[in-house]
């Protein structure tokens, strides 16, 4: 019987590494859902991020050297250090999930029709009488 992997053989830290760097490289460009009143990431104030918040407007135009008219009530560069963790963690999970189901369904799909293939072959080769 043959065995199906769903890690590529001796690859499954680097799969990893690299299924971890993609997943935040999706939260990075997912981040055009602002999520207002944002009580669990961001303390109630502004947020982006999808399916939470993982960059809150914290900033509020407080910040001495950053003018209070154009940092108010919108995410921009100056809100750049101030992630929400628990916002990244979550984000981070849920894409590396979909880039896993994703990586399982094409596998297991190729994985298939190789083994739905090479079975036609035989039977073909049988019918011959070869």
């Amino acid at each position: 019987m043959e065995t199906y992997s769903f890690f590529p053989p001796g690859k499954a830290r680097l799969f990893s590494v690299i299924v971890l760097i993609l997943a935040i490289g999706l939260m990075f460009l997912n981040n055009g859902a602002e999520l207002r009143n944002d009580s669990f990431a961001c303390l109630g104030l502004l947020g982006t991020g999808f399916p939470e918040s993982f960059l809150c407007d914290y900033s509020n135009g407080e910040a001495p050297l950053f003018d209070s008219a154009t940092s108010d009530g919108q995410i921009d560069k100056v809100d750049f250090p101030y992630l929400s963790p628990q916002g990244v963690i979550i984000d981070t999970l849920f894409y590396a999930a979909l880039i896993l189901l994703a990586w399982f369904l094409v596998t297991y799909s190729i994985h298939l029709v190789r083994r739905r293939g090479l079975g036609q072959e035989h039977i073909s080769k049988n019918d011959d009488g070869s």
